[in-house]
């Protein structure tokens, strides 16, 4: 049966405009959701593959049949392969796998069960110390916590607030006294600020068990731990502290993409956080020529040869001025995760790299 890939749009864009390049380049059938009607998709060459726009961005699955209804009536006949792209997105689907079938539509990831112990933090948290894998101290209460520090959520929804949570830095008094206000101190768990070398370690893997791995340098990121904004390529999966996440992974009979967040200090890596999803900055391992989104693709029989994974460049790097732009204008510190000193030429190449500066989505460009 013929197969096409589906992409929700709106959300984790940069993730996004990565596959659809990936899926371009090898003439996969593809089908894009917009979130909206002024999602940025339709500033881009890829507005002409948009079939159907979400009318409300609330994750009720009564909101998507309309959608499910269209895309089985577009492509009759075919399997409907969702891309991994949004967390939210995959934990909606997961909990109506049922719904998914009756129009065909295939959720390539793991049970709901597994997901859940992969991707919710303090779940995660424990796995690894488990396995002999280092994780940031803990406070046992927020009041003793010190200036600095981490307040990540134990759920990644919360039934009190109603709404998806994500971890809070806070790195000061008085940050510290507004986060008290604003949230419920038992929904999370806290952490110490773990401030060293920022690495990202990057794995699919396949059905019959291969582990495809790689790895990135965080040079620059947003405010407030959100996006990376600079990145290069990395050798940390070639150390032991990737063998130690290969056999988790394997053990727990994960499947699939994720990113593990690492922090290094004092020569010791520190898992910060798993993302069992595609990843904000795709568009370096694709650009590098190691890309992932091709084995996922040959995983899901939407295309028919591995591919051939090798860097052709090992200069390549990742960068999204608009998030720079964004930090700047709204007077936001940024991270800087690297403390050497970036040369003009190679702030030069970084800017040749832009996510956006290109030929396909060069409105994204020039409207951010």
């Amino acid at each position: 049966m013929k197969r096409r890939l589906i992409i929700f749009s709106g959300f984790n864009q940069r993730a996004v405009v990565a596959m659809l390049r990936t899926v371009s380049k090898l003439n996969v059938p593809k089908a894009i959701i917009a979130a909206s009607h002024t999602d940025t998709i339709f500033a881009t060459i890829y507005a002409k593959d948009v079939c159907a726009v979400r009318t409300s961005l609330e994750l009720k699955i009564d909101l998507f049949i309309p959608v499910f209804e269209k895309l089985a009536k577009l492509f009759k006949g075919e399997e409907l392969i969702v891309a991994p792209s949004t967390e939210t997105l995959i934990r909606l689907f997961l909990k109506n796998k049922t719904v998914l079938k009756k129009y065909s539509i295939i959720l390539p990831v793991v049970s709901e069960e597994l997901y859940l112990r992969i991707s919710d933090k303090l779940n995660f948290n424990m796995l690894c110390q488990e396995n002999g894998i280092a994780v940031p101290l803990q406070y046992n209460k927020l009041e003793i916590c010190p200036d600095k520090f981490v307040a990540k959520p134990k759920m990644y929804y919360s039934n009190y607030s109603r709404k998806f949570q994500i971890p809070v830095l806070i790195k000061t008094i008085e940050e510290k006294e507004m986060f008290m206000k604003k949230n419920r101190a038992e929904d999370f768990y806290y952490e110490e600020l773990v401030e060293g070398e920022s690495y990202y370690l990057l794995y699919y893997i396949t059905k019959n068990h291969k582990i495809i791995k790689f790895s990135q340098k965080n040079i620059l990121q947003q405010s407030e731990g959100k996006s990376i904004i600079l990145a290069e390529l990395a050798t940390i999966h070639t150390e032991e502290i990737s063998k130690l996440f290969e056999r988790l992974l394997l053990m727990q009979e994960f499947r699939g993409l994720i990113m593990i967040e690492v922090r290094k200090r004092n020569g010791i890596y520190y898992m910060i956080e798993a993302n069992p999803r595609m990843w904000g900055p795709s568009q370096l391992f694709v650009d590098a020529g190691f890309n992932f989104f091709e084995v996922f693709l040959y995983d899901w029989q939407l295309i028919n040869d591995f591919p051939k994974l090798e860097v052709v460049d090992d200069r390549v790097k990742y960068c999204w001025s608009g998030g720079l732009k964004n930090d700047l204008i709204s007077k936001k510190k940024m991270s800087i995760l690297d403390s050497k000193c970036v040369s003009i030429a190679e702030w030069i190449t970084f800017l040749e790299n832009d996510i956006y500066c290109r030929n396909d989505t060069m409105g994204i460009f020039e409207k951010e």
